[in-house]
């Protein structure tokens, strides 16, 4: 028998099973009478193998061949009949798919209506789940509906919360925003007879809205553009390419002032990313009557994956921003060359240091709350404004030591780096002819100390912090950057000296700093920042537990007389804040 699809959308599809001929293989004269019904041979078969998604939604033409011997009169045929059936499997489909729900009551805004249909051949009945999501993924509302398929319905959300997200709102109401709806549908044979609306095979990961406003110094002031002009960089993860990808632009109204199609970069899931080729970056014009200063905007992200041959009814499926995503920022800092600690080391860096420097090995849940080593992704570089009216800047994570720059860039990252020659309470390196190029305690304290305005290329909003509470780990690798000597030296976690720049840091409330109390020597220095970043990415190991084993092997290697440093593993000391010994580089 041969089965054979009618669709023209696709390339047609054969199944071969055996071919029903009635050759008993004795001589005719031997034959009985075929008319009695014990004396026909019976073949059955099996559609088994055709389970999954090989039928589609589409008209298969069936051809039945077979042949007979009559007794006394010899072969019959072959004889060859047809017909066609039309598969309808069970599909849930949307006009709306791409409906934004809107909802503020306080202001009379309930627009959470939206309709959808399950197609099937025969009608049944199904178990149909609805959920509600924020638009970043979070599930804030699910129910089971038991329906009849096929037929159309419509669904109105009351804005009310039962998954909790993580904490019930007193009133037991969704806060005003927007939202968007899934429904998947579970016919009688789960696994096979069920669809979804939304594509379980691409989806939306870290993703940032940048816009060009005046750097920190000069911020909360707001220029009134006439044309905004803004930036998106978003990440695709999926192991088929997108098809399409759109950013949707809603003012503070919940209004759509524009739409923005985007690019369709794809990379697999587990796959780290490298930048810039990695990245989905799209810059438009926010231009329309609407906008007013400061620019307040929802952003809305879609893509469809590029599949469709995968779907019974040949539909690509959409996904919307899941969970948002962005990394930590980390932004190293290297006094190299003469004047410095010798050696191209900023080179030095991105060869040994930043392979690392990608992700994170956690044990985390999945979308689906299965706990699993998953990566906790770091950001490859950090985003930085040099003065009113400029672009953003994507800064490389490593960069030539500049007194100006660190200063300005210990606000714009968590992960930060200064390697470079130390004493007390200053860092930095001689310039020929000119002096030295230093930071110091004070430099800090002045710039950071109270609150002091960051704008947030995440949340796309002007933060006020307070000291250095942003910086989950700083690494001080220089000569005496922590004071003078003190503690048992088995133990990495001391004190160090007030007014030094490890203490300056700590008294402005960086989570975990890691100092030296002597005069270090480069060549373990250097090892020692290469083991912590190992253990502290791809060991899995907390920022604490990554430092104490990356110092104690060194300790270790040095009594064997490696290379007669001792003293500088030794001199490699930790002071943390309460609770950071559970503290990992990235979420």
């Amino acid at each position: 028998m041969l089965i054979e699809e009618l669709t023209t959308d696709h390339q047609p599809q054969f199944w071969y099973f055996e071919n029903l001929q009635g050759e008993s293989g004795f001589p005719y004269c031997t034959m009985p009478p075929v008319s009695d019904p014990q004396n026909w041979n019976w073949t059955t078969f099996s559609f088994a193998p055709m389970l999954g998604f090989a039928m589609h939604n589409a008209p298969y033409r069936i051809t039945v061949q077979w042949r007979y011997g009559v007794y006394m009169k010899g072969p019959r045929g072959p004889f060859q009949t047809s017909i066609t059936i039309n598969v309808q499997n069970l599909v849930v489909t949307s006009p709306d798919e791409t409906k934004v729900l809107k909802w503020d009551p306080v202001r009379g805004i309930a627009d959470t209506n939206f309709s959808y249909r399950l197609e099937c051949a025969q009608r049944k009945w199904c178990q149909v789940k609805v959920s509600i999501y924020t638009t970043d993924g979070m599930k804030v509302y699910e129910e089971w509906l038991e329906q009849v398929a096929p037929w159309g319905y419509n669904f109105t959300w009351d804005g009310s919360v039962n998954v909790v997200p993580p904490t019930l709102p007193p009133d037991g109401l969704a806060p005003a925003g927007l939202y968007i709806f899934d429904i998947e549908v579970i016919g009688i044979a789960p696994g096979y007879d069920e669809d979804w609306l939304r594509s379980k095979a691409l989806r939306i990961g870290e993703h940032e809205i940048i816009f060009p406003l005046p750097s920190a110094e000069q911020q909360p002031f707001f220029y009134p553009f006439v044309s905004l002009q803004a930036r998106a960089l978003y990440i695709l993860r999926g192991n088929y390419p997108a098809s399409q990808a759109r950013i949707d632009v809603y003012n503070t109204d919940f209004n759509k002032i524009m739409s923005v199609n985007g690019t369709t970069v794809t990379i697999p899931e587990d796959d780290p990313v490298d930048f810039p080729q990695d990245v989905n970056d799209v810059s438009f014009s926010l231009s329309h009557p609407e906008i007013k200063p400061p620019y307040p905007f929802i952003f809305v992200f879609w893509a469809w994956d590029g599949i469709h041959q995968f779907y019974k009814n040949h539909t690509v499926k959409t996904t919307f921003i899941n969970q948002q995503q962005s990394g930590p920022a980390q932004g190293h800092f290297v006094a190299g060359g003469w004047s410095g600690l010798g050696g191209d080391m900023r080179g030095w860096f991105i060869n040994n240091i930043m392979p690392y420097l990608r992700w994170v090995k956690r044990w985390l849940p999945d979308p689906f709350g299965r706990w699993s080593w998953r990566r906790a992704y770091i950001s490859y570089g950090y985003w930085a404004w040099e003065g009113p009216n400029t672009q953003p800047q994507v800064m490389h994570p490593v960069q030539e030591w500049n007194r100006n720059i660190v200063l300005k860039r210990i606000a714009c990252v968590e992960i930060l780096t200064l390697m470079a020659h130390g004493n007390y309470n200053r860092m930095g390196r001689a310039i020929l002819g000119w002096g030295f190029d230093l930071i110091t305690s004070d430099d800090i304290r002045q710039r950071y100390e109270g609150y002091w305005t960051y704008w947030n290329p995440i949340t796309r909003k002007l933060e006020r912090r307070q000291g250095l509470h942003h910086l989950r780990v700083v690494l001080l690798m220089g000569c005496k950057t922590g004071g003078s000597p003190t503690g048992d030296e088995e133990e990495m976690e001391a004190i160090p000296a007030s007014g030094s720049i490890a203490d300056t840091f700590y008294q402005l409330c960086a989570r975990v700093v890691i100092y030296s109390e002597v005069p270090g020597w480069g060549p373990v220095n250097e090892e020692f920042v290469k083991r912590f970043y190992r253990y502290a990415t791809v060991g899995g190991m907390t920022v604490v537990e990554a430092a104490k084993k990356a110092r104690k092997e060194l300790m270790e290697e040095e009594l064997k007389g490696v290379s007669g440093r001792y003293q500088t593993a030794v001199g490699i000391r930790l002071i943390k804040k309460q609770g950071a010994e559970n503290l990992y580089l990235a979420p």
